[in-house]
């Protein structure tokens, strides 16, 4: 309810505003109306322009130090990884044995680094995991895992 009333309020404050606009338009005659139509086009272009430019400059700040929702990163994994995001529908994962083979011990795991940003999402990081690693996000449906 709240919404709407803001809508409506919305749709009367342009129309009363373009209204008066209009009115005043009117009572300075054309030749100064279109004069001063000049000029405020002049800096709403000007103020336009400049929200154009910072919204682009926040929006590459923004995706440089996003983080990916799931992530498998510096990990060795015997098994099978598994990741959905955003999915609509439903999703039935099998679990089916998989085939045990063993780690190669002459391939080291990257120490955490310190100082390393916490972000938001889903990580598996410097793990040795030895079984299937499955990360499911924000699925419109049903999650059927089969064991």
């Amino acid at each position: 309810m709240a919404m709407r009333l803001l809508r409506v309020s919305i749709w009367l404050a342009g129309g009363l505003a373009v209204g008066g606009l209009g009115y005043y338009f009117f009572r300075l005659g054309l030749d100064k109306a279109d004069k001063a139509a000049s000029v405020a086009g002049l800096f709403i272009g000007i103020a336009g322009l400049g929200i154009a430019i910072f919204n682009a400059i926040a929006a590459s700040r923004s995706d440089q130090g996003a983080a990916p929702a799931q992530s498998v990163t510096s990990s060795r994994v015997t098994g099978e990884v598994f990741q959905a995001s955003k999915v609509s529908g439903s999703i039935r994962i099998n679990s089916e044995p998989s085939r045990k083979s063993t780690f190669e011990s002459d391939i080291p795991i990257p120490k955490p680094e310190i100082g390393q940003s916490k972000r938001d999402g889903q990580r598996v990081q410097h793990s040795d995991v030895r079984g299937p690693v499955r990360q499911v996000n924000e699925v419109g449906g049903d999650v059927e895992v089969d064991r």
